[in-house]
């Protein structure tokens, strides 16, 4: 499996596709704004 550091997704609707992969990928966002958010990869 790829070791991936970042993934950049352009989506529509930025805060409703950060809650969308949080769930997913198990993952809390650890920053946001209406244009932007931010997931880590792997865990730190």
């Amino acid at each position: 499996m790829p070791n991936f550091s970042f993934v950049l997704l352009y989506v529509e609707n930025p805060p409703a596709s950060a809650g969308f992969y949080a769930d997913l990928l198990g993952r809390p966002v650890i920053e946001s704004s209406p244009s932007f958010a931010m997931l880590r990869c792997r865990k730190a």
